[in-house]
This record gives C-alpha cells, structure tokens and sequence, in this order.
C-alpha cells in the first residue's frame, strides 16, 4: 500500500463507458481512490452506498471519488445503477493498478490465505486550511487506510463525530 507522500504511480485502466483513464486524469485534483473486491458483495456495496451517502459533502470540498476492482465494465455499470451511484468506477481486470497500489496481494478470508483484492484507500489532492493533512504536492498519497474495509470516506472531511478506529480514522461496520 502506498504510504503518506508517495507518488501515485501510473497506470492505464477503463472507467464502467469504457474511458481510458490514467495518472495523469488526476493532476491538479483532489481524488479519493478505493480500492474493493467485487461489484454487489454486500461489504463492496456497503462501501460504495457510504461514499454514495457522503458524495455531496466529499464533491462540496472538492474530492473526485473512483472506485476500482477487477470487475468489467458491465459490471461496474450494473452495480452503478443498482445502487445509484454517482462517482466513477475503475475496471483493472490485469490487477495492474491495484498491484501499483499495493491493493493486490495475499489476504484472510474466512480464516484461509487467499490471492485477492485488498480492500482499501488512499487520496491526494492540494492542500485547504480546512484540511491540513493534505499539504502533498499533487498526486502524491496525502492519506492511506490500508487494509480497512469499512473506513467512513467522510473522515476525509476532518469530521469529529462519530466511531475512530484504532488509527483514529472514522469507522463502521467493527
């Protein structure tokens, strides 16, 4: 997983219309990226519903928000109307971009090692006084949560309210 201040590494993948989209897409922007499993597992779903719910406040402080799993593009456009979703899903079915983000690799399910997915985050974006943690140049990682299935996306918004995981993150589903 890339760590705080790390550059974002390149990458060439499709969105759910079949839109190139590289690194470069994110220069100059404030970008959420997570990264999960698969389209319409109830974690996945779960996830994307809270960036769903959060998206006004995440777009209002200027945030991009991209998905990212193996799935196809059909699939992402599925699970984008299921759901109502209203931010970009990433389809990296070669696992290319999730490799560069660390979020492909060895992982528990169910208590058996298994070769998969990671569930995880990462943004970048210039710095706001309302945000301080992202004084990064851009497309540098400014916050990661590795590992963490159910990070509350509005944590990125430095809202006080709320369950802190052990890293002080906001978090649901523990």
């Amino acid at each position: 997983m890339l760590k705080e201040g790390d550059r974002i590494p390149e990458f060439e993948v499709t969105d759910q219309d079949g839109n190139t989209v590289t690194e470069k897409n994110f220069e100059g922007k404030r970008i959420v990226l997570y990264f999960y499993p698969k389209d319409s597992t109830s974690g996945c779903t779960a996830e994307a519903c809270n960036l769903r719910d959060n998206f006004d406040a995440l777009k209002e402080a200027g945030y991009e928000i991209y998905g990212v799993s193996k799935d196809s593009q059909a699939s992402h456009q599925k699970f984008i109307g299921k759901y109502s979703l209203p931010f970009t899903l990433l389809s990296d079915p070669s696992t290319q971009m999730l490799q560069a983000f660390g979020a492909w690799g060895e992982k528990k399910m169910y208590g058996k090692a298994t070769v998969g997915t990671i569930q995880s985050s990462v943004s970048s974006g210039k710095s706001t006084p309302k945000t301080t943690r992202h004084r990064f140049s851009d497309n540098l990682a400014c916050r990661t949560f590795p590992e963490t299935a159910f990070v509350w996306h509005d944590s990125y918004l430095n809202n006080d309210k709320g369950r802190t995981d052990e890293g002080g993150h906001k978090a649901f589903g523990r």
